[in-house]
């Protein structure tokens, strides 16, 4: 009798082993506008020590390292690690992404399920959008997630085989392990705006994809460094906010020049002189360069 009761606990391990040593990627919106950051969403299960490193190599042509904003690191989630990834692209385009490698501690790698995102360019507020211009609706090829009745299955005789390990071999833990890797804004701000010159839009008659990916990067900078709701506000509004601040007083007069010029290029079909384009870009990067935070003070040795 004991020994089938080994038999037995031997085959659920084995069993829970194959169904959880899995790994996935996912976008959080399959269709973007050109300039938005959006995230990547990578999971493996079933490893026993944290994944070591994602090669982004089959997605360098389309996600070139300026263009990997954020990463918030491995954290475990129940038996899940996990790693959120910010990414922005400029370019308008069906994109069909190959598996990303993830490598394991002792060298060895498992790939993730490929992926598409859409991209499409930033529509004015006085456009009509068109939903056939953005995704064609078609039903979805067989993906395992369907298959989800028989995941929990298999996830119900993981849990019982797991709970026996657990209260042999490991101590409880106590929470999920979580590591942030987050740029500061102008940080941030600065590697958006060194993206945006190499796409040479303006150089290509996108004027109004460049003002308004231009005026995204500023107005996000401002939001995050200065508490001013600039996302959300119109321009004569962020700029009454931001002179409640600490903002420099002789930084405000460029920035509501370029706030407006950006309405109108928006909004009225206007087009600005062709030497303002590149001033603008160098504007916002003396913008940003101007309000960095100093560093804080260091303590008094005693």
């Amino acid at each position: 009798m004991k020994r089938k009761h080994r038999i037995l606990t031997l085959f659920l391990l084995l069993t829970c082993a194959l169904a959880r040593a899995q790994s996935n990627a996912a976008f959080d919106s399959t269709v973007v506008e050109t300039g938005e950051a959006f995230t990547l969403h990578l999971s493996v299960m079933g490893w026993g020590a944290e994944p070591e490193q994602i090669d982004f190599s089959a997605w360098e042509s389309v996600f070139p390292p300026e263009n990997i904003l954020r990463e918030s690191g491995w954290y475990l989630d129940g038996d899940t690690w996990t790693n959120d990834i910010t990414l922005i692209t400029f370019d308008s385009a069906k994109l069909h992404l190959p598996p990303l490698s993830i490598r394991r501690r002792d060298g060895s790698t498992e790939e993730t399920n490929p992926l598409q995102l859409t991209v499409v360019p930033t529509p004015s507020p006085n456009d009509p959008i068109d939903l056939a211009d953005i995704a064609d609706i078609r039903r979805e090829a067989f993906h395992w997630l369907d298959a989800v009745p028989w995941v929990l299955l298999v996830g119900g005789l993981c849990a019982m085989a797991a709970l026996v390990w657990w209260l042999l071999v490991r101590r409880k833990q106590r929470g999920p392990r979580s590591r942030t890797v987050q740029l500061p804004p102008h940080e941030l701000a600065l590697r958006e705006l060194d993206a945006l010159a190499r796409r040479n839009l303006w150089q290509q008659h996108q004027i109004k994809v460049y003002y308004e990916a231009l005026t995204y990067i500023a107005r996000q900078y401002i939001q995050q460094r200065f508490g001013v709701p600039a996302l959300e506000s119109v321009s004569d509004e962020t700029m009454y906010r931001l002179r409640k601040t600490d903002f420099p007083p002789e930084l405000l007069p460029p920035l509501e020049n370029l706030l407006h010029t950006a309405d109108r290029v928006k909004f009225a079909k206007g087009e600005p002189p062709a030497d303002y384009h590149e001033t603008a870009l160098l504007q916002v990067r003396q913008l940003v360069q101007q309000t960095i935070p100093p560093p804080p003070a260091e303590p008094e040795k005693k």
